[in-house]
């Protein structure tokens, strides 16, 4: 079943990039880091519609093996430096909150200005994430793949999003 289309996926994509250009002036550091690999594709659209100068990098976790959750490891870090920086830590889910919350301590002893979170997706059961956090949309206890989000590593590459 479709839960959104590409157009809407869209549309809400290029809401978020103007929020957060909002927030920022020309002077402020910005860094905005993909968690890869599901965060890939919202990261690129969004970044694209942002006006505001930006940083990019990347950090990589795994937590998922299949659908079942796991111990959060960092597998590729980020390169960039974020002291005194507002970082913006972009994915594509927030589910448990397990691997966010990995990323932002580990992120956070690098002593950015500030941390949001930005991501497409969150369930409607999900935890209160500690840090600022803009969603997309909310969706129920679901399995969803497309744009990103991966069935054992297949169809990561639809243009929409569904529940299977």
């Amino acid at each position: 079943m479709i839960l959104f289309t590409s157009e809407q996926i869209q549309d809400k994509v290029t809401q978020i990039a103007h929020s957060i250009d909002f927030k920022h002036t020309v002077d402020d550091n910005v860094v905005m880091i993909c968690v890869l690999n599901g965060g890939f594709m919202f990261f690129s659209d969004l970044v694209k519609n942002m006006t505001i100068d930006v940083e990019i990098d990347f950090i990589r976790a795994k937590s998922y093996n299949g659908q079942d959750q796991g111990v959060v490891h960092i597998l590729k870090d980020i390169e960039t430096n974020i002291e005194g920086k507002d970082v913006y830590v972009v994915d594509d889910f927030y589910d448990t909150g397990s691997t966010l919350d990995r990323i932002l301590e580990h992120l956070s002893t690098s002593n950015p200005k500030s941390i949001q979170i930005v991501t497409l997706l969150t369930r409607d059961v999900s935890p209160i994430p500690e840090y600022p956090h803009t969603v997309g949309f909310m969706i129920r206890d679901e399995w969803v793949v497309g744009y990103g989000m991966d069935n054992n590593s297949k169809e990561r590459n639809l243009d929409y999003i569904y529940a299977l």
